[in-house]
């Protein structure tokens, strides 16, 4: 509280390099930033400035204070989201998870801004990299407004959302994003129902909800695909969750439009 912003960034906007100086400069505005986000947006022009450099040995610590102001108002880091990008692709694991978390920020209120670091997210989750569940997160949110560039990174998402050493959190925000792009593709889970139908006896109840909703999409186009879990969607009707037993109704009113005697 008692550190001024002006002295950091009067250590840091200086013609004369010193990365020493700038290193010790960079970790005391993080930490400032970290109780005092809003205060530090006046340093964004110059963390921009010092993510474009070469050589700079606080790179992370340049992201986690752009993360930090982005926490608080990911509008002051969307112009950024092109600097950012290619730091999704880093070998440094914190340098990549900071990264990670600023894109997902960003996505959270600013989706546009985020889609062109869907290919990069996507990787990141193929990798298990450390930050995979901000990854997950950010893709998610991008579906809210554009399921089609998403897309093309569906089966990755369909891959977390069927791992049990995830949180159920992680799941849940894969299989919303999934859900989003099978609502405007069907075919695109055709291959995945069999494992989908697996989380109808998953004890997280936004999961299960979330399971039959994206098998419910399916059966927009493809009811025989769907058909012959017909038994284990109609036990889904008597289930506590009212969420849970409109996407099961919805689900088996599709299927009936051609196999009426299945339902």
């Amino acid at each position: 509280e008692a550190v001024r912003i002006s002295s950091i960034l009067a250590l840091l906007d200086r013609e004369d390099v010193d990365l020493f100086r700038e290193k010790d400069a960079v970790q005391a505005l993080r930490r400032v930033a970290v109780v005092r986000p809003e205060d530090c947006t006046p340093a964004i022009p110059i963390l921009r400035s010092l993510l474009a450099r070469d050589e700079l040995p606080a790179r992370a610590d340049v992201l986690a204070t752009l993360r930090a102001i982005g926490d608080a108002d990911p509008g002051e880091i969307a112009p950024l989201t092109g600097e950012l990008v290619p730091y999704l692709q880093s070998n440094i694991v914190s340098v990549r998870r900071e990264a990670t978390r600023c894109i997902a920020a960003i996505a959270e209120e600013d989706p546009d801004d985020a889609v062109d670091a869907v290919p990069s997210l996507a990787t990141i989750i193929e990798d298990d990299a450390d930050g995979l569940q901000y990854a997950v997160y950010a893709l998610s949110r991008i579906t809210r407004e554009y399921p089609e560039e998403v897309k093309p990174v569906a089966e990755t998402l369909g891959e977390v959302t069927l791992r049990d050493s995830l949180s159920d959190s992680v799941r849940l925000n894969a299989t919303a994003g999934l859900g989003r792009i099978v609502g405007e593709y069907p075919s695109i889970a055709v291959d995945i129902v069999d494992d989908v139908a697996t989380l109808f006896d998953a004890d997280n109840p936004k999961l299960r909800n979330n399971a039959i909703g994206l098998i419910g999409d399916v059966a927009i186009v493809h009811t025989d695909v769907v058909e012959p879990y017909t038994e284990e969607i109609t036990a889904l009707l008597t289930v506590e969750d009212t969420y849970t037993r409109i996407n099961a109704s919805g689900a088996l009113s599709r299927v009936a439009e051609d196999f009426p005697e299945s339902v």
